[in-house]
């Protein structure tokens, strides 16, 4: 069989990663080199890493993340992870390309001319090429939400955060700062489609002025977009044929947004692995999809209420601030992660009228 992996990131490094156990015949189109910086926005935290498959000593793994810390004008809560990590993503990213020896790798840029010829010398084409994919020229779709992201890495004392992170909301969005160090952080603010770039950009630098830390210039920021999309749009797209190929769509590319719970790596890996594993298992792309979607978005559903109503920090600790485990109730596996979130949600609310 032969597996086309159109994006190096996360996704796609983990739809090649699968692939490597299927077939001998996997190209993977990758627009960046491996050795340049590649980091995204949002790019270095990964909020459940059992779902990427990776050894925690590969090199840009930096260290395991235990709880961040959530502010708002009603004070701080924290939130507790299973398993998060914290990473260079670079490095990782490198480091992970590195060890697909029986993966081709091929550095162009995929446009539609080019995913066609792809396709057709193709059994399976995994799209990750990120929130606008080369398949949605083919396909036509529409996001429920494109909103703008920036992300910069800053030098200062971050002490009182290491080794954890802290997220900070703010008018309509977050900035979420995430110690490599105790001397270097990587900032990311958004989103909102409400707030364009500019306005976020003097937004950061006021959140940051008592750090005295030096913000690099607007054009310097790394700037991109979270998207997200409706169950029904991204199930109708997940998976199409082209030209004899079957083609899936992960993560980004598909518009599967992490909402309010940030898994988007988290997400991205696991997504990218989906989509080729249930290919050679002959299973069901789609309702992998449906059975995550719903699960998440059944959480978020009694969550959103609450959050919108008193605000996160009041929220978290209504229900149960750091005996929350934010992996669970923001990205929960079975119908016992959900029972339990709603439990709480729901306890909080009665104690609280």
């Amino acid at each position: 069989m032969r597996v086309a992996v159109i994006g190096g990131g996360m996704s796609g490094l983990s739809a090649a990663h699968e692939a490597s156990k299927f077939s001998d015949e996997i190209t993977l189109f990758h627009q960046k080199p491996f050795s340049s910086e590649r980091s995204g926005c949002w790019g270095q935290v990964i909020k459940d890493f059992s779902r990427v498959p990776l050894d925690k000593d590969a090199e840009g793994y930096l260290r395991d993340l235990q709880k961040a810390e959530f502010v708002d004008k009603q004070g701080s809560a924290e939130v507790s992870f299973t398993d998060g990590a914290a990473v260079e993503r670079s490095s990782l990213e490198s480091e992970w390309a590195s060890q697909l020896k029986e993966v081709s790798m091929e550095q162009e840029r995929v446009d539609k001319s080019r995913l066609k010829q792809i396709s057709e010398k193709s059994d399976l084409v995994v799209d990750c090429s990120g929130p606008f994919p080369v398949s949605k020229k083919i396909r036509n779709f529409r996001y429920r939400l494109i909103a703008p992201m920036l992300n910069c890495k800053v030098s200062g004392d971050f002490s009182d955060i290491y080794p954890n992170v802290k997220v900070i909301r703010y008018k309509n969005y977050f900035l979420e700062m995430m110690p490599e160090t105790e001397e270097e952080c990587n900032i990311a603010i958004g989103c909102s489609k409400e707030n364009n770039p500019a306005e976020m950009y003097t937004d950061m630098k006021e959140m940051l002025s008592d750090r005295d830390i030096e913000v690099p210039a607007f054009g310097e920021m790394k700037h991109g977009n979270y998207v997200s999309n409706t169950l029904p749009t991204i199930l109708r797209h997940s998976s199409f044929g082209l030209n004899g190929a079957e083609v899936r769509l992960t993560g980004d590319a598909l518009g599967i947004g992490s909402d309010m719970s940030g898994f988007g790596n988290s997400r991205a890996a696991w997504t990218g692995i989906q989509a080729v594993r249930t290919y050679f298992n002959d299973t069901s792309y789609r309702r992998k999809i449906l059975s995550d979607q719903l699960l998440s978005r059944s959480v978020h559903t009694i969550f959103r209420p609450l959050h919108r109503r008193i605000g996160i920090v009041r929220t978290m600790k209504y229900i149960g601030g750091q005996k929350v485990e934010a992996d669970k109730l923001g990205d929960p596996r079975n119908l016992k992660d959900i029972i339990k979130a709603s439990k709480q949600v729901i306890n909080s609310i009665s104690k609280h009228k």
